[in-house]
């Protein structure tokens, strides 16, 4: 399975997660909050809609998320870059300590050993790359 077959897959899992919490537990939540009486001060009720509201952000941001993962062709990714889906090697030459990288989408961060692998846009930003991985670097 490839990383991009891995996002989709955690994407469309939080998805049907919060597509569950929104249409049936959430209106439960509020119907049992609604029951107790007076709105203005039930914080239950305050608390369920305030999640609510989340839910409903988080889930546009997801399906934004999804949607810009479905423009990705990796076929047309160029071989000879750094980019999305690029495994990479970085040598400390003070520590003299090699990291491994990933490079993902992104909010999306990946663990491959003791490095983490981002993306920070349409180019390449080496500086945030190896500060994430607490690489004091220079270029």
């Amino acid at each position: 399975m490839s990383m991009l077959d891995e996002i989709r897959q955690k994407l469309d899992k939080e998805m049907g997660q919060l597509e569950h919490e929104l249409t049936r537990d959430l209106p439960e939540r509020i119907r049992k909050a609604v029951e107790l009486g007076d709105l203005k001060e039930n914080s239950e009720y305050k608390a369920a809609l305030e999640r609510q509201q989340f839910v409903q952000v988080r889930m546009s941001h997801l399906a934004q998320r999804q949607s810009e993962l479905s423009q990705i062709d990796l076929e047309n990714l160029p071989p000879d870059r750094v980019g999305f889906g690029s495994k990479v090697s970085v040598e400390d030459l003070d520590l003299k300590e090699v990291f491994d990288f990933t490079i993902a989408g992104g909010t999306t961060f990946f663990s491959e050993g003791d490095g983490v692998g981002i993306y920070t846009g349409e180019s390449f930003d080496k500086k945030v790359f190896f500060a994430a991985a607490g690489i004091n670097a220079s270029f």
